[in-house]
């Protein structure tokens, strides 16, 4: 329940995370740390980013998201795509970049078409499009008329 301190452990832990070698020939050739990497740290990125949008800090949980699905799809799991997905959608949402969430809550729902958390921000988004359409309208038919 602690979100701040979350927040501070995790990223503690990304940071001991960033100290590990480059993954080349020389440091990982058979490439074994690349993914056991990669395990490690899109957990806590997916963690951060959920505590970030409890406390309201949206574009930081979007940012976490990103990162983790800058990964090829070898490297993470679908379930944890489709989290990053619906918490970059749910972010993204609340800073009134609709488009953009509607992108990532499909992306998210076609993961995990039964998923009814991801079905019902959608819903959110859809809902909140068509209200800033019908303003819209409202305001151009005042303009030309």
């Amino acid at each position: 329940g602690d979100l701040d301190t979350a927040i501070t452990k995790y990223t503690k832990g990304l940071r001991y995370l960033r100290e590990i070698p480059i993954f080349d020939e020389d440091n990982d050739p058979e490439d074994k740390l690349r993914p056991q990497f990669i395990t490690l740290k899109v957990p806590i990125l997916l963690n951060r980013a959920m505590c970030y949008l409890k406390l309201a800090k949206f574009a930081e949980a979007a940012n976490d998201c990103t990162i983790i699905l800058e990964y090829t799809d070898k490297e993470i799991t679908d379930k944890d795509r489709t989290k990053a997905f619906y918490r970059r959608g749910a972010a993204r949402r609340q800073v009134k970049a609709f488009e953009k969430a509607r992108e990532d809550l499909i992306e998210a729902k076609k993961l995990d078409s039964q998923d009814k958390a991801i079905s019902n921000e959608l819903a959110l988004v859809e809902k909140a499009i068509q209200e800033r359409e019908k303003r819209e309208k409202q305001m151009y038919s005042k303009l030309f008329s």
